[in-house]
């Protein structure tokens, strides 16, 4: 048994009859020429048939230009400007259900619309190769969209549409948030313009009204004079004190002189020899004369005692008048070092209400201008190349190459059912005989 395998497994030897004869193989083919037109002659009338039934498809095309922000155009800054997004986000706008619904729904009004999926799948959007590689956003680039369909009209009508409703959605999903808040920037523009003038102008007048230079040389000038009083006082108050003591002095000095000096004389000689005879010569003896004499130092202390009571009235005049002037200049150095303290204050904060509205200021006047840009970038960003076109000429089907494919077809499939044909002949014959 195992023999019987190992023999049925050897292949047999190569013989001569084992070569097909390309002149049999022919012969066998003409034999079985009328299969091989028969089955060629139907798959023509099949594929003819096909191509006549097939209704006509015809192909409407348009081309967009994309347009990047015009500050992109005019700097290297690819973040400054408006919004611009990768080709592959307007692919999908392009083709989003609800455009097409909003597309359909105006173009099919009143008839049968169409399904959204359908159009989806009837349209073909692609975008120009060199700018695929682009993610800066700086260059612009072409949006193609071609659509296929049974009617002309309506497909040029779909189209047309559909830039109008693609160049609204854009301009509505890709602008930015400046551009659509441009009024309520523009509203506050104005109103902290007005708010900064008038609160320059409240500054320039507060300091016009509060010149602080002016007084703090004022409070210069006034501690100066506070600080001469105050010497001249100190200076007048020991002179007082010194004069007051020099003036009791003088008074202790005073009383110890008498205003008037009593002189007690004896008569001369010669007075005595004058005295009138029979007067009684023991009186004449006694006789004695009294002379009343001023006394000088007296004089000279009364004097001096007058001149520093003069003086010492005159210093506590002089005293009393340098407090008064002292006592004026200190409230009115207070009440000027309050008002500069206030003064200071106020202008510091009107100070801080201008910076800060000159911020604001100046920040809304930059976006102020960054949203008119993107303001006017977002109403047209984009540019119709080509415009839809009545298509005139069909793309589908393509009837000669249906035709002639279903030739090929045919033959083929008529030259193997040939050989099947003459195979079974050729077995029949051999097992009759």
């Amino acid at each position: 048994m195992t023999t019987d395998r190992s023999v049925q497994n050897t292949p047999a030897p190569y013989q001569d009859d084992d070569e097909i004869d390309l002149m049999d193989l022919f012969m066998a083919l003409w034999k079985q020429k009328w299969v091989i037109v028969i089955c060629a002659a139907l798959f023509v009338a099949a594929g003819t048939t096909f191509a006549l039934l097939t209704p006509k498809t015809y192909e409407a095309k348009t081309t967009l230009l994309i347009l990047p922000p015009i500050s992109r155009e005019l700097t290297d800054d690819k973040n400054s400007g408006g919004q611009m997004f990768s080709s592959e986000i307007y692919k999908d706008l392009a083709l989003a259900q609800d455009l097409l619904n909003d597309v359909i729904a105006e173009v099919y009004s009143g008839t049968e619309q169409p399904d959204a999926a359908a159009a989806q799948r009837n349209m073909s959007v692609s975008v120009n190769k060199a700018s695929e590689k682009d993610t800066t956003g700086k260059l612009p680039f072409t949006l193609s969209v071609s659509l296929k369909g049974e009617d002309p009209a309506a497909l040029t009508s779909f189209l047309s549409s559909w830039i109008t409703h693609f160049t609204r959605r854009n301009a509505q999903l890709f602008s930015t948030r400046g551009t659509q808040s441009f009024e309520y920037i523009s509203e506050n523009f104005e109103i902290v313009k007005k708010d900064l003038k008038a609160a320059e102008d409240k500054l320039a007048d507060y300091r016009k009204q509060h010149p602080i230079d002016f007084l703090e040389n004022t409070l210069t000038t006034l501690k100066t004079l506070n600080k001469n009083y105050q010497e001249d006082i100190s200076f007048k108050k020991r002179t007082l004190v010194s004069r007051e003591a020099e003036l009791i002095a003088l008074k202790e000095l005073i009383k110890e002189e008498p205003e008037i000096i009593i002189l007690n004389r004896s008569p001369s000689n010669e007075m005595l020899l004058n005295v009138p005879r029979g007067t009684d010569s023991h009186k004449n003896e006694n006789l004695i004369f009294r002379d009343e004499v001023i006394n000088e130092r007296h004089s000279i202390l009364r004097n001096m005692i007058t001149f520093a009571e003069t003086e010492v009235q005159s210093l506590k005049a002089s005293i009393a008048d340098l407090e008064q002037h002292l006592k004026a200049t200190e409230k009115e150095f207070n009440e000027k070092q309050v008002l500069l303290v206030e003064s200071k204050k106020n202008i510091q904060r009107l100070e801080r209400e201008e910076k800060a509205l000159n911020d604001a200021y100046t920040n809304l006047a930059k976006k102020f201008q960054e949203t008119r840009i993107a303001a006017a970038e977002a109403a047209d960003p984009i540019r119709v190349i080509e415009q839809p076109v009545l298509p005139t000429s069909p793309v589908a089907p393509r009837k000669t190459l249906i035709v002639a494919l279903s030739g090929v077809l045919g033959l083929f499939i008529g030259i193997f059912a040939a050989l099947i044909v003459n195979m079974v002949k050729n077995r029949t014959a051999s097992a009759k005989a």
